[in-house]
């Protein structure tokens, strides 16, 4: 260290170096040896191997909530996304999800929200799964009604009173009421 002190004159500007990982080299003119910079490889999450097996589409849809589940904690926006598509069929590792709105499609389809989904699916099915969106037409009046209302009753849960309003007299949410409810929640996610 004395050496660099030395070595800096009036005229030479300071420099700060951390000394704990310089070696100098002793002699004529004594050199300091910088070490390179190491190169950091990222940590990537090692894969478990799961054994192979036959997942059935009664198995998928009877477990679809629990991909749910496991995805909310990961990305909320992505299971509310999740919650306005139904699993549609299953051929070997590639699980075909339809998808009612293109704007969902799009996003779901993203390399980020596709690992998401394509992991919670293959830790709940303990299976290696793959998705693969597929844009459908929007349920009948009677699946859509039941999903608005589920959809309702969840966010009744999380969110407060004055975000979901229910249309006065049929007990049922708006279209109005669900765009109000995803504008929230994706506000909150690009924040």
């Amino acid at each position: 260290m004395a050496v660099i002190e030395w070595g800096e004159g009036p005229s030479t500007p300071s420099i700060s170096l951390r000394t704990s990982s310089l070696r100098v080299k002793e002699g004529e003119g004594a050199k300091i040896e910088i070490p390179k910079e190491k190169k950091i490889t990222p940590q990537v999450k090692p894969q478990k191997d799961y054994p192979t097996r036959k997942v059935d589409l009664s198995e998928v849809e009877q477990k679809w909530q629990d991909v749910l589940t496991y995805v909310r904690p990961q990305n909320h926006s992505i299971e509310a996304l999740l919650r306005a598509t139904r699993p549609k069929s299953i051929t070997g590792k590639v699980l075909t999800v339809e998808v009612f709105y293109k704007f969902h499609k799009d996003k779901l389809e993203q390399e980020k929200c596709r690992r998401i989904v394509e992991e919670a699916a293959t830790e709940v099915f303990q299976s290696l799964v793959k998705i693969k969106f597929l844009l459908g037409e929007r349920p009948r009046t009677t699946e859509a009604t039941e999903k608005k209302k589920e959809f309702a009753e969840r966010s009744v849960e999380s969110k407060p009173k004055s975000v979901v309003s229910v249309a006065p007299g049929n007990g049922e949410t708006t279209d109005h009421d669900i765009i109000e409810v995803a504008k929230e929640i994706f506000s909150g996610a690009a924040e």
